[in-house]
């Protein structure tokens, strides 16, 4: 199972140091924060994760590079593109836990045949970072949770107002950009609550972020 049900897709130093305090600030639920570079560009998700790496990072966070395995990372996360166009691209992983972005149906189930932990599916509603896309929709959302056998993160145009028709739909967690950054707050303490209210029978196995956890 995978221990947090928010994952915050960060671009930048300061957002992921926002995320962090947060995490402080909320110590009773899990996040997790995936390193990511727009353009896909390896070298520079490695520099951040590098400098992340170099933070004092709260127990509740669980770091995630995406598109490229770094050393003392934990977890890694995949591009569609990458995984299931590139599978030899797997091997990157080296054993450790992954997830992909899948926007069908078809890619959902590739990507676990490929080994994939859980999916992160999206957009399921109108973003910006997806100019022109109306989005999958809920109902959408709820066809392939239903069908298909690991964790779902809804991402896209998520917000406090249709966090819940997610979660409804059979979502397990929500992924976002935009909410995490001060402006969004109240929302992100609004989702915060109900996934608080969301009840788990088990508690995942918690994958340590670093070489180091495992050595303290």
């Amino acid at each position: 199972m995978i221990p947090f049900r928010l994952l915050a897709v960060v671009h930048h130093v300061s957002a992921a140091e926002y995320v962090m305090a947060y995490a402080r600030e909320n110590g009773g639920s899990d996040f997790g924060l995936m390193l990511r570079d727009p353009a896909h560009d390896a070298a520079t998700t490695e520099k951040l994760a590098r400098a992340v790496l170099g933070m004092p990072c709260p127990p509740n966070v669980h770091l995630i590079t995406n598109g490229c395995a770094v050393e003392c990372v934990g977890r890694i996360h995949l591009p569609a593109s990458q995984a299931l166009r590139q599978p030899a691209t797997i091997r990157l992983t080296a054993s450790r836990p992954f997830g992909v972005s899948v926007h069908s149906m078809e890619e959902a189930v590739r990507a676990i045949e490929l080994g994939a932990g859980y999916v992160l599916y999206g957009p399921v509603y109108p973003t910006r970072s997806k100019p022109g896309h109306a989005g999958h929709g809920a109902e959408a959302l709820g066809k392939l949770c239903s069908r298909i056998s690991v964790p779902v993160f809804a991402l896209g145009g998520i917000t406090d107002l249709n966090a819940g028709a997610c979660l409804d739909a059979g979502a397990y967690g929500i992924a976002a950009i935009s909410l995490f950054a001060p402006a969004a707050r109240p929302a992100l303490d609004r989702i915060i609550a109900l996934l608080r209210s969301v009840r788990t029978e088990e508690r995942p196995e918690r994958v340590p972020n670093s070489v180091r956890e495992t050595k303290s």
